[in-house]
C-alpha cells in the first residue's frame, strides 16, 4: 500500500528492517520499491532537486545493492552536484563582483549583474542577492535625496551646509556619479576661501575650512593642496617653537612657491633671516672667542642656540608683571599645556561667532559653555543645552571624570586628580585646539604638580613632585624633596621663576613657558 500511495520513504523504512525480504514475495516488493525510487530519483534529477536524487540514490542502493543500473544513476547526480557547485560557485563570484561595484558607488552595474543569476540557487545564495538588492535600492533612494539637498545648498550659495551633507555620506555613496558631479561645486568655493584666508593670514579660518573639507580629499584634489599648505605653516611653527630658524625659513620659503599674494610670508620670512644674521654676527664676535661653544657646521646649529638656555633651579624674585592670563607650558615627557588662571572660561566650537577661551576644532551650534570656579568647586553653565556624561544639561557642578561634549566630536574630560590642590585640568579627545601641540588644558588655581602618582601630570622618572605656584607676582616651580627619615617633614627647594619666554630645567626636565 505504501509503494503504491507513493510512501516510499515508509515503505523502504518497513523493508530494511524486515526479515520477509529475503523471502520471494519480499523480494518482488524490493524490486517494485527499487523500480519506484529509481524513477523519482530520475525526477528529481530532472527538477534539479540534486540532494533529494542523492537521498533517494542511497536508499535504492541499500536495497538493491550497487547494480549496473544504480551505479549509472550515481554517476548522473554526481555530475549534476559538480555542475550546481560550478554555478554555485559563478554565483558567488558575481555576487563579489556586484558588491564591489556597490563599494565604488556603481549601483546601476551592481544591480545589472544581479539581475543576470538564474534563480538555481541556495537559501543561503538567495538570502544575499535579496539582501544586495535590497541595500541598492535603499542606497538609490537616500543618494538621489541628498543630491537634490546638495544641489539646492550650492545654488543658494551655503557650500558649507553642501560639504555637511556629503561628509554625511558613506565612502560608497560619496563615490557614486551623482555625488561626484555635485562635490566639486560644493568644495571649490570653499577651496578658494580657504587659499583666500591663507593668503591674509588668517591661517585659523583657513584651518577650520580644511578641517571641513578633510574627508573629501580623495575626491578633490584642490582640498589636498589647501591640506599641504597648512602642514607646511604648522611645521613651520614648530620649528620656530623650537628656535630651529633656518629650518622654518625653509618652510616658508616652500609655502612662498605654493601661494601667490601671501605679504605675510615674505614678512615673516625676512623677520627670520634677520634673526639667523644677528645670530651669526653675535657668534663671529667678542662672544665666540670663548671657544667652539657653538657648532660651526652650518647656521642650523648657530640659530638654534637662540633658545633660552636651561639653568639650574635656583632663588630668584617672583617676575613682577602678575600671573599671565593665559599662556602654554611646554614640558619634557608632558607635551604643551595651555595654562589659563581666570576664574571663568569658555569653551565652544571654531564655528561660533563668541571669542572663546577653549575653541575646538568641531562643527555645532554657536553656543558656548561656561566653566566657572567657585572656591574648590567648577560648575559648567550654558545658554542652551550640553551634555556632561551623555545627558543634557544647562548647569552641571563638576566631578573628576566628567566627560563633556562639545560640538559634534569635541569632548573635554574634566580632572580633579588633587585632592590639595583647587587647580584641575580638561583633557581635549576627538578634537583638538588650532594648536596641534596641546592636549590638555589647566584651570589653573593655586598650584600644578608634576611627579608620581596622585599628581596632575605623571613624570616617569620622578620620585618627588615639581610644584608649578601661581601667585599675582607670576609662575615660579619649586622641587619637594622628602627627607630620609619620614618622620620629618619635606623639605621644599628655593622657588624658581619662571616668565614668558624663559626655560627652567629642575631634575633633568625642562619647562618652559610661553605666550598663549
Amino acid at each position: 500500500m505504501a509503494i503504491k500511495s507513493g510512501r516510499l520513504d515508509e515503505a523502504f523504512q518497513a523493508l530494511h528492517t524486515s526479515s520477509e525480504r529475503k523471502h520471494r514475495d519480499g523480494q518482488r516488493l524490493v524490486d517494485r520499491l527499487v523500480s519506484a525510487f529509481v524513477a523519482r530519483t530520475t525526477e528529481h534529477l530532472t527538477e534539479n532537486r540534486i540532494d533529494d536524487a542523492q537521498h533517494d540514490a542511497d536508499s535504492v542502493q541499500q536495497l538493491g545493492g550497487r547494480t549496473p543500473a544504480i551505479a549509472e544513476l550515481q554517476q548522473k547526480i554526481s555530475a549534476a552536484d559538480a555542475q550546481r557547485r560550478q554555478r554555485q560557485q559563478r554565483r558567488g563570484d558575481v555576487l563579489a563582483s556586484a558588491n564591489q561595484q556597490v563599494l565604488a558607488g556603481a549601483y546601476s552595474i551592481g544591480a545589472k549583474l544581479l539581475e543576470g543569476l538564474d534563480a538555481d540557487q541556495s537559501a543561503a545564495g538567495a538570502a544575499s542577492h535579496e539582501r544586495l538588492a535590497e541595500s541598492i535600492e535603499a542606497k538609490r533612494v537616500i543618494v538621489d535625496d541628498t543630491a537634490v539637498r546638495i544641489k539646492a545648498a550650492t545654488d543658494a550659495d551655503e557650500h558649507e551646509s553642501a560639504v555637511a551633507l556629503i561628509n554625511a555620506l558613506q565612502p560608497d555613496q560619496r563615490a557614486h556619479s551623482k555625488i561626484v558631479a555635485l562635490i566639486q561645486q560644493a568644495v571649490g568655493p570653499l577651496v578658494t576661501r580657504g587659499f583666500s584666508e591663507l593668503t591674509s593670514g588668517r591661517l585659523d579660518r583657513a584651518a577650520a575650512i580644511d578641517d571641513m573639507l578633510r574627508p573629501l580629499q580623495s575626491a578633490s584634489p584642490s582640498v589636498g593642496e589647501l591640506q599641504q599648505c597648512l602642514t607646511i605653516c604648522r611645521s613651520a611653527r614648530e620649528h620656530m617653537e623650537m628656535y630651529q630658524y633656518p629650518e622654518a625659513e625653509a618652510q616658508l620659503a616652500v609655502l612662498a612657491q605654493m601661494v601667490d599674494g601671501g605679504t605675510w610670508i615674505d614678512a615673516a620670512r625676512s623677520a627670520i633671516a634677520d634673526v639667523i644674521r644677528d645670530l651669526n654676527s653675535v657668534s663671529a664676535g667678542p662672544l665666540g672667542l670663548l671657544g667652539n661653544q657653538l657648532n660651526q657646521q652650518g647656521t642650523s646649529a648657530v640659530a638654534s642656540s637662540l633658545a633660552p638656555p636651561p639653568r639650574a633651579a635656583e632663588a630668584r624674585p617672583f617676575a613682577s608683571e602678575g600671573l599671565p592670563m593665559r599662556s602654554v607650558l611646554q614640558v619634557d615627557g608632558v607635551g604643551g599645556l595651555l595654562l589659563l588662571s581666570s576664574d571663568v572660561i569658555t569653551i565652544g566650537t571654531t564655528s561660533s561667532s563668541s571669542r572663546l577661551d577653549v575653541p575646538l576644532v568641531t562643527e555645532g551650534t554657536a553656543a558656548f559653555i561656561s566653566i566657572r570656579r567657585d572656591g574648590d568647586d567648577y560648575f559648567a553653565e550654558s545658554s542652551e543645552l550640553f551634555r556632561v556624561n551623555g545627558r543634557q544639561e544647562t548647569r552641571k557642578l563638576l566631578t573628576s571624570g566628567d566627560s563633556i561634549a562639545v560640538g559634534a566630536r569635541g569632548r573635554l574630560r574634566f580632572l580633579k586628580p588633587v585632592a590639595a590642590s583647587s587647580s584641575a585640568v580638561l583633557q581635549i579627545t576627538g578634537s583638538r585646539l588650532a594648536r596641534r601641540d596641546i592636549r590638555s588644558v589647566v584651570l589653573m588655581s593655586d598650584s600644578l604638580l608634576f611627579g608620581p602618582a596622585g599628581s596632575h601630570f605623571r613624570l616617569s622618572d620622578a620620585d618627588n613632585p615639581i610644584v608649578l605656584h601661581g601667585s599675582r607676582d607670576g609662575y615660579a616651580l619649586r622641587e619637594a624633596v622628602s627627607r630620609a627619615s619620614t618622620s620629618q617633614p619635606a623639605v621644599r627647594t628655593a622657588a624658581a621663576a619662571i616668565n614668558i619666554g624663559e626655560s627652567v630645567v629642575m631634575k633633568d626636565i625642562r619647562f618652559a613657558l610661553m605666550d598663549g
